[in-house]
């Protein structure tokens, strides 16, 4: 019997399948403690085992495509209180979410997970692209040449930033078909690494999503909220062919790969991703 069934949620490129990969690792290689031991996977293996590979190597874990699409389901148990719990992976490319915002359309079976008795792992990079669309958000199809001065483009809601977008994934859940509770939050700034300066997780996004930060500060009868700093790389190997970027990567493969992995929170700078799974079953 499950006791806790946790959802992960976050748009296009937010950190959730190079999560996936080093939650996995780290609890499936024992290289560093951790609060929760593995039980079992329900979904795909061999394309988990590609991504994780991915992920070991040093090597930008590749962006899940929505046709590609994979559920996952990790399995964990919590020895220290005898707990069952299951954590969710059922859109890992974000389309999912960002459809969600852009079409106002839900899949049932969303619906019904996030009805469970569980939390959310949340999703935030802090790895920032510009807000609005960039032909690259177009497929080839839909851009069309045009000379006539007169020609306007039409609003909508694919124009939102990103900051409203997170704004409105976790607005659907205060109203029906959700069923209306206190819901604990885990917000993961993913790639946590690029930030050189100083600063709380906590700090950082109430400077780069005020509007988000508001939110959350002021629905806590809905979301009990933490707010954690996430490298589950450990740096930034982004730029391939970049020499200092290849001096990262080599760095980083001296380690022991669980040992790349960071979270931090306001009681915790460690190794273990399971940490914000675990605030996530927390009575209290």
């Amino acid at each position: 019997m499950i006791d806790y069934f946790h959802n992960t949620v976050g748009l296009p490129n937010s950190g959730k399948t190079t999560f996936l990969a080093a939650l996995w690792h780290l609890v499936a290689a024992g290289e560093v403690d951790s609060n929760l031991k593995l039980d079992r996977l329900v979904g795909d293996n061999k394309y988990l085992n590609e991504v994780v590979e991915h992920w070991r190597r040093c090597q930008k874990v590749p962006r899940t495509s929505q046709l590609a699409e994979n559920e996952m389901l990790i399995h964990f148990h919590q020895e220290k209180r005898d707990r069952k719990i299951a954590l969710g992976f059922s859109d890992l490319s974000g389309e999912a979410f960002d459809s969600q915002v852009s079409k106002r359309k839900i899949n049932n079976s969303y619906i019904e997970k996030l009805n469970k008795e569980g939390g959310i792992l949340y999703f935030i990079t802090a790895d920032k692209v510009e807000d609005g669309l960039s032909s690259l958000d177009f497929s080839e199809n839909s851009i069309e040449t045009n000379d006539s001065e007169d020609e306007t483009i039409a609003w909508s809601s694919e124009f939102l930033p990103r900051d409203v977008r997170h704004v409105e994934l976790l607005q659907f859940l205060l109203r029906s078909p959700f069923l209306r509770k206190r819901r604990r939050l885990a917000i993961l700034i993913s790639a946590w690494d690029i930030i050189k300066t100083p600063i709380e997780p906590e700090k950082w996004l109430e400077r780069e999503y005020p509007l988000f930060f508001q939110f959350i500060k002021t629905n806590q009868d809905s979301f009990e909220f933490r707010i954690f700093g996430i490298s589950a790389q450990g740096g930034d190997i982004s730029q391939v062919n970049d020499e200092k970027n290849n001096n990262i990567r080599d760095t980083l493969l001296r380690k022991i790969p669980s040992q790349r992995i960071q979270c931090i929170t306001s009681n915790y700078n460690g190794h273990d991703l399971t940490i914000p799974i675990c605030w996530l079953s927390e009575d209290e």
